[in-house]
């Protein structure tokens, strides 16, 4: 066996290769890019006021209310709110479209009222028919306190003379869009929900939304096995 063949300038490049990891992180430092550097706008923009008038006036005006007066809810502010939400309408383009945009015109949201206190309309719970303009009663009971309750007891819900809620057959749209489709209901049940809250601004009601619920209890509730619950949205006359 011959003697092991030593290198001695080994330690030397090792030594220099640190060096030069330790003069790249120097380097990049003294650059500024550094991670815990707080970056610093350099130009900042003034806007313009803000014009009050119209649909801006609604939108500034625009709250949550959770108290309500005991004066019933018309059914002409319901058949607003309802065709806010997911009614037909035109666009100019494609002919008769929805008010709220959905992802390829899958259209999977179902909007139920659960009415207490309302005029010309007997307590219950109705479907939205969007083709038809009309109300389908499924329940002929006044729910309100089943769902304050299922919404982990909110009870100023059941004060409101009306409930609408927003539910969404899934395999409408992800029958199409796969996974992708659950993001693109939410996002259509957020358009339905604000179109309605802006109409009941307009019309001087108040209304709130509500997500905390208990979900399986909220679709026994309104009877629906398919159209799984989404937002509550009580709504009347503010206090």
């Amino acid at each position: 066996m011959g003697e092991e063949t030593k290198w001695p300038g080994k330690n030397i490049f090792i030594l220099a290769a640190v060096l030069a990891v330790i003069g790249l992180g120097i380097a990049y430092t003294s650059t500024g890019v550094d991670s815990s550097e707080e970056l610093t706008a350099e130009e900042t923009v003034e806007l313009p006021d803000i014009d009050h008038e119209g649909v801006v006036e609604t939108i500034y005006y625009r709250d949550s209310v959770r108290s309500f007066t005991d004066e019933p809810l018309c059914s002409e502010d319901a058949a607003h709110l309802l065709w806010a939400g997911e009614g037909i309408s035109v666009d100019g383009v494609s002919g008769p479209t929805r008010t709220s945009p959905s992802a390829g015109a899958t259209n999977p949201l179902e909007i139920f009222l659960v009415a207490g206190n309302m005029e010309e309309m007997s307590e219950g719970v109705y479907n939205y028919d969007v083709e038809e303009h009309e109300l389908k009663q499924v329940k002929d009971e006044d729910l309100r306190e089943d769902i304050a309750i299922a919404a982990l007891g909110q009870e100023f819900m059941a004060e409101a003379p009306a409930i609408m809620v927003i539910a969404a057959d899934y395999e409408r749209t992800t029958g199409r869009y796969g996974e992708r489709g659950i993001q693109y209901v939410h996002m259509e049940s957020g358009h339905a929900a604000q179109n309605m809250n802006l109409v009941a601004e307009e019309r001087g009601l108040g209304a709130v939304f509500v997500g905390a619920f208990e979900d399986e209890e909220v679709q026994n509730i309104m009877g629906t096995e398919q159209a799984e619950p989404l937002l509550l949205i009580p709504v009347g006359v503010e206090r």
